[in-house]
């Protein structure tokens, strides 16, 4: 990745294009969410939406890995790419992809365009006719439309332009908080925080909650939980998780009922 022409990361979604009347609702959400997530990385972090896409302006100081750290693990995001936002015109285009494409390695390639600005004066197959052949007189390596081993994506739209060559895939699924909240029956297994990760994935913020029997046990569970619960939160930014003693509960029901019928009770009362 050339780190001196990067200047953006543009962002796609998948499911989010498929709501219709209340899809600025969820992409507004999306944009929240991505702001608290990259705070941590970039001060006064920008990010704007754009014509179906989302760009994050980059400061000049920024690390890749952590900004990269931090989108990937962003519910609603399909795939993001580091990219080159410049002006809407061919010679910045072509002399942009060509630098881009100039610090890889690769076999066969291919530019593939999107232009939803119609009003620019050149089709997508002419953009990708055009940059392509200035990337094969530079690099001499062969195009292959098929199957290459690497794509110059450029887009064109509201009087600017992106080009990228890397993508790296998203979460996927819907915003945190999007969906509600909803409350996590949560252990140090493997169960329940799989089951609040894919909850959370849907666009939920979950509340955790906890039931102990210290000191009867060791305080190790407690803690694996809020090693878990602090690993679940890198997902949806903050989160509450309440610790409850259930020691008393467990000791009245064992004086009670009968073994094979404590389990559902323990449950019954937590519920």
């Amino acid at each position: 990745m050339n780190r001196d022409l990067i200047n953006c990361v543009v962002v796609h979604y998948a499911e989010l294009g498929l709501k219709r009347k209340n899809r600025l609702q969820f992409e507004k959400q999306l944009i929240r969410n991505m702001k608290q997530a990259l705070s941590r990385t970039i001060r006064k972090v920008k990010v704007r939406r754009q014509h179906g896409l989302i760009l994050v302006e980059l400061p000049e100081d920024y690390h890749w890995p952590t900004v990269q750290e931090r989108l990937e693990k962003i519910f609603g995001v399909a795939y993001f790419a580091p990219a080159v936002l410049t002006e809407q015109n061919m010679e910045q285009i072509t002399a942009v992809a060509v630098q881009l494409m100039d610090g890889l390695q690769y076999e066969s390639f291919r530019v593939k365009t999107k232009r939803s600005e119609k009003s620019f004066p050149l089709t997508s197959p002419e953009i990708s006719r055009i940059v392509g052949a200035a990337i094969q007189e530079k690099s001499g390596v062969r195009v292959d439309l098929s199957h290459p081993e690497i794509t110059c994506h450029i887009e064109i739209f509201e009087k600017q332009a992106l080009i990228y060559t890397q993508k790296f895939p998203g979460a996927g699924g819907l915003p945190v908080g999007s969906s509600g909240k909803v409350v996590s029956l949560i252990s140090s297994g493997i169960d329940s925080p799989v089951a609040s990760w894919k909850i959370m994935k849907r666009g939920t913020r979950v509340i955790f909650v906890h039931f102990h029997s210290i000191p009867f046990t060791c305080g190790a569970s407690v803690e694996n939980v809020k090693d878990i619960v602090r690993l679940l939160t890198e997902y949806q930014y903050r989160s509450r998780l309440y610790l409850v003693p259930f020691l008393p509960v467990q000791e009245e029901i064992i004086k009670h009922q009968r073994a094979d019928y404590r389990v559902v009770m323990y449950r019954r009362n937590m519920m």
